[in-house]
């Protein structure tokens, strides 16, 4: 994965290599580059599955968001291939401002081919600012995003299970006052630097893909030594205390990434996020008082 992994000139090499080792492997990719050869090189060394992006239902939303005039008709054509040779393919969609609307044609295309569907409506600033400045402005707003949320768990819950949702989110939403005594410092809630790793085109190991931090040249210092230091490193950052005490906790999806992407820090509570959770529980709340 990357970026895409198809524009790596020694693909085939490098692929086949690591399947031959018996090294499970998922590809992240937006599938513009999937041809036929590509196509027929998965087909003969099996992938656990193939992710692709799917960010929009026309070429017209591919221009506009991925500056790629025909970038959906690629896509489909890579889908269409993997299909043909019973490659397993997951879709993944991420709304922004420029593909909001096209939810629910996004929504509709994987139902018609039979494909599993996940979208996020939360999109994670670069951990890599000075070099990749965060365009703000193709994010959604906390209220836009908590939007999202709602539209994408109608479509992916049955109407039961939905409500059942919505009435747990409404009472998270009315619980209360957020916890004002001493907290033990909370580490952080996810498999990062405890039983997974990353490591970047750069050879550097780290905690997660949104951490640039901790991090240590595996090829330098050998696999061990490396995945020992993250763990060290790991169990040195905690959780924002504002977070670990906050009564909206349990339907916040806040991590170390997020705080540190969004703030720089791993300690410092991420505005963002409170208002989106906020608004998720809001919005659900007022749809479980609307079933009363």
């Amino acid at each position: 994965t990357g970026g895409e992994p198809f524009l790596y000139p020694e693909f085939e090499k490098l692929y086949t290599g690591l399947v031959k080792k018996g090294l499970i492997i998922t590809l992240n990719s937006n599938g513009t580059l999937i041809n036929e050869h590509f196509a027929d090189i998965l087909a003969n060394n099996r992938p656990r599955r193939v992710n692709i992006t799917l960010y929009g239902s026309s070429d017209e939303v591919y221009g506009k968001l991925c500056k790629n005039p025909k970038g959906f008709t690629q896509t489909m054509k890579a889908i269409e291939l993997l299909k043909e040779r019973n490659v397993t393919v997951k879709l993944n969609g991420s709304l922004t401002a420029d593909n909001k609307e096209d939810l629910p044609n996004i929504q509709r295309i994987a139902k018609e081919l039979e494909l599993a569907l996940e979208v996020d409506s939360y999109m994670f600033p670069s951990s890599r600012k000075e070099v990749i400045a965060f365009d703000k402005d193709s994010r959604l707003t906390p209220l836009e995003a908590a939007q999202g949320y709602m539209d994408i768990k109608k479509e992916e819950l049955s109407k039961e299970v939905f409500c059942e949702l919505a009435q747990a989110m409404k009472r998270c939403y009315h619980s209360g006052k957020d916890f004002t005594g001493d907290c033990p410092k909370e580490p952080l809630p996810c498999r990062a630097g405890l039983s997974s790793f990353w490591v970047n085109w750069k050879g550097i190991m780290t905690p997660c893909i949104f951490m640039d931090k901790p991090g240590i040249p595996v090829f330098e210092k050998g696999f061990k030594e490396s995945w020992e230091f993250v763990k060290s490193e790991r169990d040195k950052i905690f959780m924002p205390s504002e977070c670990t005490k906050c009564s909206k906790r349990p339907f916040c999806t806040v991590c170390g990434a997020c705080a540190y992407t969004e703030t720089g820090a791993f300690d410092k509570k991420p505005e963002y996020m409170c208002e989106f959770t906020k608004e998720k529980l809001r919005l659900m709340s007022e749809y479980a008082e609307g079933l009363s």
